[in-house]
């Protein structure tokens, strides 16, 4: 029996070598998952202090911007007849002469020279550009143009703002 009981005890002893070497290797594992867990940690936690810093500065540029000065003067004070030519310059797709803006707003070409002349004065940017056929064109600087859309810097009248979107679907029917 003893030579039982020493081969009983040789292979339950390495049944335990078996389970010790096994436990070791998941032991190891834990020990690298941990290790690997620690360093995403430290990393979450570094890209949210970058994540708080360019919040910070977001916010830091949005204020730049909402209290840097327009390029244009917060409103520009028109007379009916100016608004008039303005939205006519405003509606024209690529340009508009001086005959196109007469015959768009049954106003003389000399009125509507003085108009734009006033116009540009009180800080509308016109552009003035020849065309081939030697014609003046005039345009609004599509910035200002833009900026008209988003913020009513000309303060158009209600009642013509209608008639000219009135014109405009009429034209689309047409």
């Amino acid at each position: 029996m003893g030579n039982m009981a020493f081969i009983r005890e040789k292979k339950l002893r390495a049944a335990f070598a078996a389970v010790q070497q096994d436990l070791d290797i998941h032991l190891d594992a834990i020990n690298e998952n941990t290790a690997e867990i620690y360093e995403n940690r430290q990393m979450i936690s570094d890209l949210h202090e970058r994540i708080c810093k360019l919040s910070d500065q977001v916010s830091e540029l949005r204020l730049l911007v909402e209290q840097s000065p327009s390029r244009y003067p917060s409103r520009i004070e028109l007379s009916l007849r100016e608004q008039q030519v303005f939205m006519a310059l405003y509606t024209a797709e690529s340009g508009a002469s001086y005959s196109d803006l007469s015959r768009s707003t049954c106003f003389p070409v000399s009125f509507l020279q003085d108009a734009t002349y006033e116009l540009v004065q009180k800080g509308i940017p016109i552009i003035k550009q020849r065309s081939e056929a030697g014609h003046i064109i005039l345009s609004l600087d599509l910035e200002f143009k833009e900026e008209q859309s988003k913020r009513n810097i000309v303060g158009i009248d209600i009642n013509l703002l209608q008639q000219a979107n009135r014109g405009f679907q009429l034209s689309l029917i047409d």
